[in-house]
């Protein structure tokens, strides 16, 4: 008996062991992503834009979304244009005829700045003068900036 009482402990307390070890953890499985952008910023530290900067010289930027296009239908910044990140540096030049000669900076903005920095830091590294809004249009909306949506057109 002490023996069926000794396994029935060692059997509850190896399961639940395994079921401690099992348990959902909460892990933030963008962290590597983050770390990435924040690495990346760094390098770039001259190349981000407020909406106050922007509004005060709009006429020096070309001003490209680079949302998916179900975001972009959502609402986006007056004037933009909608080039897709993932297409953005093999198609965005040849579509606007861009050259690093040009001289109007293409200002590159997402939801929250993440993808617009990794935007920029390409388009740098291929020669073009570029930068981010800064905050994406989450700050864009957040600052006071008004958006264009399908029912305020």
């Amino acid at each position: 008996m002490k023996k069926i009482i000794g396994s029935i402990i060692v059997a509850t307390l190896a399961l639940s062991t395994i079921s401690f070890a099992n348990e959902k953890k909460d892990i933030d499985y963008t962290a590597p992503y983050k770390a990435l952008v924040k690495e990346v910023r760094a390098t770039i530290p001259n190349a981000n834009l407020t909406k106050e900067e922007y509004q005060k010289n709009i006429n020096k930027y070309t001003l490209v979304d680079i949302r998916d296009a179900a975001e972009f239908a959502t609402g986006y910044i007056d004037g933009a244009i909608n080039v897709s990140r993932g297409k953005c540096e093999k198609t965005l030049p040849k579509n606007l005829k861009l050259s690093p000669e040009n001289k109007k900076i293409i200002l590159f903005y997402c939801n929250s700045d993440k993808r617009s920095v990794m935007t920029t830091r390409n388009f740098i590294k291929m020669g073009f003068n570029v930068k981010y809004l800064l905050g994406g249009l989450k700050g864009w909306i957040k600052n006071g900036g008004k958006i264009v949506t399908q029912t305020s057109k």
